[in-house]
């Protein structure tokens, strides 16, 4: 019935009734028509309605029974995580991967390419076709494939759809997305890099309410992701935390202040001592080499202070990802310790965290914001 009173429509209850049922069943395990109609209060008409309309477009199966005292026995109903696929790519200045998913989020396939970024046709399409031979060779039908998604290290403005400030990919500045989709067979969709990274972790860890995703490569950024998703800021550019200022008069940054935070703990100055090759710094970590200790050691303390900042600031669970995250895997414990010391007056570390994908996270988050996107439309 029509909420007139409330200023809804009758479409717009059809709207709220359809999205309402498909997300009860996705997110169960098995419903029958019945369960659907009393948790969401929902007339059985129009649940009955819905439901064939879902058939129809091949999301629902029907599998398993119920148990019944006589009569006909109640199907239970079930997502068809298969119906439909989305495709996840992610983009950095030396690599770029990608994920196949079913709209359970599950990853069906991935593949990396060591590949020094360039924004041409022909890099592009590689990864176009990079695309069609994951199906081939997983035997997708690429009728099936909702669209892609691209996470990329810029700050994205789709109020405008174009990219923008990128400190790793500079070329990818004020570029506009028709000039990158027009070498895809696919819809593309675009998202910043730590925003998509940020997503796939609430999502595999179920946890949407007030996350803080820190992500740490040759750039910094971060994700603020809330019940209703990804929050972008009034241009785009919420949770750049790499251009926080944590040394007063430090170190010159690109974006024409001193002392920010991306200066002080991007990779790059790990790296840049061993030839720009960050798993060097890293063997050199392992084998105790006394300069790379002492480094690491100035890091784990300017990072613990940018960390206190954003729980202070915010008073959220934190996880921290990116290229980084290898390295903190061996020292935690040591980032714990400073974290507990730059904190000690409001409590301990439990909101901190560190990140469940290693390398492909933002390619799964921006894949699954395109199945929610599909589900839910």
């Amino acid at each position: 019935m029509a909420d007139f009173e409330h200023g809804l429509s009758s479409i717009d209850m059809q709207n709220i009734n359809r999205i309402s049922i498909i997300n009860f069943i996705y997110n169960s395990s098995g419903v029958t028509q019945q369960m659907i109609a009393k948790r969401l209060n929902i007339s059985m008409p129009t649940v009955i309605q819905n439901i064939k309309e879902l058939r129809e477009k091949n999301l629902l199966v029907e599998e398993s029974t119920l148990d019944s005292s006589g009569g006909r026995r109640p199907r239970l109903i079930e997502f068809n995580y298969n119906s439909h696929y989305s495709v996840g790519v992610m983009v950095k200045s030396h690599e770029w991967a990608v994920v196949l998913l079913n709209l359970k989020g599950e990853i069906k396939d991935s593949v990396i390419h060591h590949e020094k970024f360039k924004h041409t046709g022909k890099y592009w399409k590689s990864i176009n076709a990079s695309i069609s031979d994951i199906l081939a060779a997983n035997g997708i039908d690429r009728e099936l494939i909702i669209g892609v998604g691209i996470s990329l290290p810029c700050v994205v403005i789709h109020s405008e759809n174009r990219l923008d400030m990128s400190t790793t990919l500079p070329a990818l500045n004020y570029t506009p997305f028709a000039e990158i989709q027009r070498h895809f067979d696919f819809p593309v969709y675009f998202e910043n890099e730590a925003n998509a990274a940020g997503y796939a972790e609430a999502w595999v860890r179920r946890k949407y309410n007030d996350v803080v995703y820190l992500s740490i490569n040759e750039g910094i950024s971060g994700a603020i992701i809330t019940s209703r998703g990804i929050s972008h800021g009034n241009n785009g550019r919420l949770g750049e935390f790499g251009h926080a200022v944590i040394h007063t008069n430090g170190k010159p940054c690109i974006c024409g202040r001193k002392g920010c935070f991306e200066v002080y703990c991007s990779t790059k100055v790990l790296s840049e001592t061993t030839n720009d090759s960050l798993e060097a710094f890293w063997c050199k970590l392992k084998s105790n080499d006394k300069e790379a200790v002492q480094l690491f050691d100035e890091y784990l303390r300017d990072l613990a202070i940018m960390i206190t900042n954003i729980r202070v600031a915010l008073d959220c669970d934190i996880i921290i990802g990116g290229d980084i995250k290898q390295g903190l895997d061996r020292n935690y414990s040591r980032l714990i310790q400073l974290v507990d010391a730059e904190n000690k007056y409001f409590e301990n570390h439990d909101y901190l965290s560190l990140a469940y994908y290693d390398d492909i996270g933002a390619a799964v988050g921006v894949a699954e914001l395109r199945n929610i996107d599909f589900v839910n439309r």
